[in-house]
């Protein structure tokens, strides 16, 4: 995908890298990936993240949390409690999409535990 050819003029500020450009590469590509795609260096992508109030690169947390959603709906397909895993679905989904909006967005404690114990789960399989 050429990101040069989604650039429109709102995209494109003072400094050629706006916050909804950024927002369209979290899921698609790590840090040195969107660099690359930009045409910058990695330095001066976390210095203008820096400048629109983005402290980290969301890339990680934003695959986790999906890696999470596809771990559950896996569980859907075994006839585990269906209620109680598209609840947690449709929560889980509703914060990918607060952290794309606002990658600061803190996740709930009760969905951090989710993902550190689903985390676990899969680490313990592999033993």
């Amino acid at each position: 995908m050429n990101i040069a050819s989604c650039i429109d003029a709102v995209d494109l500020n003072k400094d050629g890298i706006s916050k909804r450009l950024l927002a369209h590469l979290y899921l698609s590509s790590t840090i040195e990936g969107a660099a690359s795609q930009l045409g910058v260096g990695v330095t001066a992508l976390k210095k203008r993240c820096r400048q629109l109030g983005i402290k980290r690169w969301p890339h990680r947390q934003l695959r986790s949390m999906l890696n999470m959603i596809k771990g559950l709906k896996a569980m859907l397909a075994h006839g585990d409690d269906d209620k109680c895993i598209e609840d947690a679905i449709r929560q889980i989904e509703h914060h990918v999409d607060c952290i794309v909006q606002d990658p600061s967005y803190e996740i709930p404690k009760n969905v951090f535990r989710l993902r550190q114990a689903q985390f676990k789960d899969k680490h313990n399989a592999k033993r």
